[in-house]
Order: structure tokens, then sequence, then C-alpha cells
């Protein structure tokens, strides 16, 4: 990529509960591009907590293009035990590229944390080979504590649904399995539906470089329902004089029957319009 900053000027953002397939798998489409394709169109890519609530219910078969499928949840962590300088480095061993997460000051210091960025609160910056990831604002990154050195079964937070803390194991239905890397690490997290392997739809993946190509999904609105009309029927003056006429073979019937006359007032008054045509078709 030519060196300079590229600035991409969003569309309004369509967003909304539902998913769409921005791209399929089979175009294998590598991060930065889909970011911008997206940004383009105004989009916002599916976080891990939207794709998570996909794959642990049956959404996920909706999709079956989708898998595996790149978030929009961008993620940067050091090494297990090392503290968190002013930026983290990743340089993509695919590509003659550096991703660059910048840290904000109150996190620099920490230690086994897990910078998190949600698109679109975010956006890259091109300058020469670099691909700078930058903050909408300071507060748009969290930080996940205790984030996990080694592969296993732990806790997520409530928020991006990313796991924490100390190792459980897969009988906790709220667990999620950690593949990490065990470099310095930039770059989203991606999801895979894992056939008919339930806990591998419950594995968030931190260890693929953001060149690896892979489906995308976004955001889409809630689909309107549009009322459905109501049919009126719709009858000829000789349909309607036979209606009337059975309707008053059957008001004589409820007479000899001994329903009063009181209690058949309203049926009588019907059978009466139907005659005079008030009833039926509104006009000829």
């Amino acid at each position: 990529m030519a060196s300079g900053s590229i600035q991409v000027q969003p569309a309004e953002r369509i967003r909304g509960p539902n998913l769409r397939v921005l791209a399929p798998y089979r175009d294998r489409l590598p991060f930065k591009e889909a970011w911008l394709r997206a940004e383009g169109e105004g989009l916002v890519i599916a976080s891990n907590a939207r794709l998570d609530q996909a794959l642990i219910t049956e959404e996920w078969k909706q999709f079956p293009e989708l898998w595996p499928a790149n978030s929009g949840t961008m993620i940067g962590h050091a090494k297990p035990g090392e503290k968190l300088g002013t930026e983290i480095v990743y340089p993509d061993p695919l590509k003659n590229e550096k991703w660059i997460f910048q840290v904000p000051e109150e996190y620099r210091g920490e230690k086994d944390a897990l910078l998190v960025a949600e698109h679109p609160n975010y956006s890259l910056r091109f300058e020469g080979e670099d691909i700078i990831v930058e903050p909408s604002s300071p507060s748009s990154i969290g930080i996940i504590r205790l984030f996990p050195s080694q592969k296993g079964w732990h806790a997520i937070d409530e928020v991006h649904k990313l796991p924490f803390g100390i190792q459980t194991n897969s009988a906790n239905p709220d667990a999620r399995y950690v593949w990490r890397a065990k470099e310095s690490k930039v770059g989203p997290v991606v999801r895979d539906r894992g056939a008919l392997d339930f806990d591998k739809r419950r594995s968030p993946c931190f260890d693929y470089g953001p060149s690896i190509g892979f489906g995308v999904a976004v955001e889409a609105p809630a689909e309107e329902t549009e009322p459905t009309p109501t049919t009126v029927r719709k009858y000829t003056p000789e349909e309607l004089e036979n209606l009337s006429e059975r309707a008053a073979e059957q008001l004589q019937a409820l007479k000899a029957s001994g329903v009063s006359e009181g209690q058949l007032s309203h049926i009588n008054a019907i059978v009466e319009m139907m005659r005079s045509g008030l009833i039926g078709n509104d006009s000829a």
C-alpha cells in the first residue's frame, strides 16, 4: 500500500438486531478490506458478542456460507506476563504489514490484559505499511483484565463475551474456550460454526492474523412486517337476497323454539337491513 494516510468517510450507519452476510467465507476477505467496505457503505461489522449469540443458538444455521468469520471486535494484547507499553505491535507474518494498537495512558503498565474496541468505534489509519487502530475516543477502548495466558475454558465478560479469569470447564454454559497467540497480537476476533461441534462454536479465536480472509457479517435492521390487508367479501344483489331469505328462515326457527322476541330483536334488525340493502356492497 502506498505511503500516506487513507481516510474513509462513512455513510450514515445501518444498524439493527439482525445479521446480514457482507462477504461469505469463500470470498476470503482480509479484515482491512472488510473494514473499508463496511465504512464505505455505512455498515457495522457484527461484534464477537453478536456472533456468539448466533453460535450458541440455532441462528448460525441461517448463514451457512458465512463461517468462519471475522468479527468487528478489535483486540490487542502483549505476550503473557508482559506489561503494556505505549503501543502493541503485531508484524503480520503473511504480509509486509504492521498492525498497531495504541495503548491509552491509563492502561499502560497493565499485565495480562486484553484491550478491546468495537466497530464502528474505531478506524484504521494506513501509513505506508503500518495499519494503526485509532479509537473514536479514549472511552471507546475497553480492557479485560486477567486475560488467559494459555488455551482452555474460562468465564466471559458481560459486554464483549470474551474470556478472562481462572480456568473452568465446558460444563459451564457461560464458559468459552480460548485460542490465543503466544506473542503480542492485534486483530479481529474470529468465530467459527464448528459444524456439529457445539464446543467449537463456543471458541473465540485470537490467534489468526488480520490478513487471513474470512467471512464477514454486518448488523441489519429488523424486518418490518407489512400489515395483512383485510379482504372484504362483496355480494351480488342476488346473493344478498338469498342470504336474507335464509336468515329469515333461521329467525322463524328460533322463534318456534321458544326464544323471546326481545332476544331476537337484534337478529331481526340485521335481517331487515340486509333486505333493504344497507348491509352488503357499498354501492353499485
